[in-house]
């Protein structure tokens, strides 16, 4: 699906979603999770110079999941969303299972608002 996130700069970010097939929440034992803010789509930038972040489910990635309810957990402390230049960015949220599926979540335009006060 598609979703516009406007997001302050040196804010903490916090946003969840919830995956179901029709009205069950997905099991998400054992799923890897991995988001790119970009200037332009990945088969516009064959150098990769359009990368602005990367957020995973690594440890301290900034997602993480509660597996049984199909939820996808993102949070980013204030000191890493300070270092985002503000502007309008391209992301997609791509879910891996343990079977190596790739799902693409949810895309769209995040928006980084500049911050003002320090």
């Amino acid at each position: 699906s598609m979703a516009e996130m406007e997001s302050p700069q040196g804010a903490t970010w916090l946003w969840e979603l919830q995956w179901l097939e029709g009205e069950v929440p997905v099991n998400l034992t054992g799923y890897t999770a991995r988001m790119d803010l970009r200037k332009a789509p990945l088969e516009k930038d064959p150098e990769d110079d359009n990368l602005v972040a990367t957020f995973s489910s690594e440890p301290d990635g900034g997602i993480t999941f509660e597996v049984l309810q199909g939820r996808v957990l993102f949070g980013v402390h204030y000191d890493h969303t300070s270092e985002l230049p503000s502007g309008r960015y391209l992301y997609d949220l791509e879910l891996t299972s343990p079977e190596d599926v790739r799902t693409r979540l949810v895309s769209g335009h995040a928006i980084v608002t500049p911050e003002v006060t320090r």
